[in-house]
């Protein structure tokens, strides 16, 4: 059922009628009316599955980067219903759940575990990796994608070279900061405070050019995995190890932490 075809104006009444939302964006993104973003927004808002279907290639802006898409031919009807039909038979496989309640769920400890083993395998012969750097880095990427998905984020890969790495929409934070996040994944021998400062200035750059309002990066240091390296400037940044986001995950803490560093990053730009 089309948004228009429901017997109340679902955007300024909670109906009982809507159990998803499903948004088409055709292949050009110039035509559409701004009120497809506000109803994807609204259905954010209130906690509904969300579902984008696009043409392939098609250029899918921030905002709704995180979110569960699909890239199919908008002319194969047959593809589409059997997108949906999988959609819909997921949503009907899972608990009802309020986010709030979610939100207090613990990833499996198991879970945790293996992250880090993979973490620590990245680390356990460097060397290996000077001649592959690529491989590395795609390796890397990977892993923090699960980290974050671990941590109840959902997060796309940048598919070119734009500075950066995934585009997170990670839960509360996400609402509150108005948009998805940016992550930067850094992995190197070595990385210092000044690296992470120079990278910090960069990525801002990214950021200010995308009109995203902030953005994460993601390091890991190869001779010292286990090192910790504070990032404190007033770029709208933060730098956090691996082993450091896997803590928060396992712990269902990044939400609330960057929400935390956000009021602090205001409090000084304020000041």
């Amino acid at each position: 059922m089309r948004s228009k075809d429901l017997r109340t104006d679902w955007l300024t009444e909670d109906t009982a009628d809507v159990d998803f939302l499903c948004a088409v964006l055709d292949g050009t993104g110039r035509d559409e009316p701004p009120a497809i973003y506000l109803e994807i927004g609204v259905a954010l808002g209130r906690e509904l599955p969300v579902l984008i279907i696009s043409e392939p290639n098609r250029r899918i802006p921030l905002a709704i980067a995180g979110l569960q898409r699909v890239e199919v031919d908008l002319g194969n009807t047959e593809a589409i219903a059997q997108h949906l039909h999988s959609f819909t038979s997921a949503l009907d496989s899972r608990t009802p759940f309020k986010r709030e309640l979610s939100r207090g769920l613990k990833p499996e400890k198991g879970m945790s575990v293996r992250l880090r083993a993979q973490l620590d395998a990245l680390s356990l012969e460097p060397n290996n990796w000077g001649s592959n750097p690529a491989e590395l880095a795609y390796e890397y990427e990977r892993l923090v994608h699960d980290i974050l998905s671990t941590a109840g984020a959902e997060s796309s890969s940048s598919r070119t070279d734009e500075g950066f790495d995934l585009a997170a929409w990670i839960d509360h934070a996400s609402e509150i900061l108005g948009g998805p996040i940016l992550v930067q994944c850094k992995i190197a021998a070595k990385i210092d405070r000044k690296a992470l400062q120079v990278a910090a200035e960069k990525f801002t750059r990214t950021l200010g050019f995308r009109s995203v309002k902030f953005g994460i990066i993601v390091y890991h240091s190869l001779e010292n995995p286990h090192r910790k390296t504070p990032l404190h400037t007033s770029y709208p940044v933060w730098a956090f190890s691996a082993s450091e986001l896997i803590d928060m995950a396992e712990q269902d803490s990044l939400s609330d932490t960057i929400i935390t560093l956000r009021n602090e990053l205001m409090h000084r730009q304020g000041s």
